[in-house]
């Protein structure tokens, strides 16, 4: 798993963010950096270790919402924008369980619903 995270931040970071394909790609030329992509290498980041910089790689996510904090399938790098389909669930869906999971919120429930199996 460590060895697939270097490679993908070597290989498919941008400005921070993670694209999906490197390079020029038949059909992906003007693709932007797929937001549910860094909340995932922030999951692995997190798992890894490394949890000062998963919470840095998350914040590049929260940071690209727009004003009523809805986020969209991609981000152009260069400017910022958000592009894709909007509002994306996928992309709301991982901000959501790498939050909890940053959080340590995944733990407790994990615990609880283990206590409730057991009953």
């Amino acid at each position: 798993m460590s060895g697939t995270i270097d490679a993908i931040r070597r290989e498919h970071a941008d400005g921070g963010l993670i694209r999906r394909v490197c390079g020029d790609m038949d059909g992906f030329r003007d693709e932007g950096a797929f937001l549910a992509c860094l909340c995932w290498l922030a999951d692995c980041l997190y798992l890894r270790g490394d949890r000062c910089e998963a919470r840095s790689q998350f914040e590049r996510v929260l940071a690209t919402a727009n004003d009523v904090g809805l986020f969209a399938e991609e981000c152009d790098v260069a400017n910022g924008r958000l592009m894709g389909n909007f509002p994306l669930a996928l992309t709301h869906m991982a901000v959501v369980k790498t939050a909890l999971l940053l959080t340590g919120t995944t733990r407790g429930h994990r615990r609880k619903s283990a206590a409730r199996a057991r009953t």
